[in-house]
């Protein structure tokens, strides 16, 4: 249930980020740099794992686990360059991505990975 204290708060918050001043260059920068190192440092270390059972350093692996081994692997280096196009994304000042709208609405879309089964 919600108390009309608790409500007044909710309101009140909404106020204080309605207020709240867009962030500064720096501080933009500085959640940037935040995310990239807790989107990666974890990533990191997936891949360095992958790349450890797939190169044999845990035994031979079934042929089933190699497969799951090689998926993952794949997809977790996916994963980085998405992080790595979503960071620059957002690094890039609004005006120059307006600049290139027409060029992107002539760009085809990759064709997906194909899956296997």
């Amino acid at each position: 249930m919600n108390s009309p204290e608790r409500d007044a708060g909710s309101l009140q918050a909404a106020a204080d980020v309605a207020e709240a001043e867009p962030p500064s260059e720096g501080t933009t920068y500085d959640l940037l740099s935040m995310v990239n190192h807790e989107l990666r440092t974890p990533l990191t270390a997936i891949q360095g794992a992958l790349g450890l059972l797939a190169g044999g350093m845990a035994g031979e692996l079934p042929e089933k686990a190699r497969a799951l081994v090689d998926i993952a692997a794949r997809n977790s280096e996916r994963l980085a360059r998405l992080i790595s196009d979503l960071l620059d994304l957002a690094i890039i000042p609004p005006a120059a991505v307006d600049g290139k709208a027409a060029e992107a609405d002539r760009l085809q879309p990759a064709d997906p990975a194909p899956v296997k089964k």
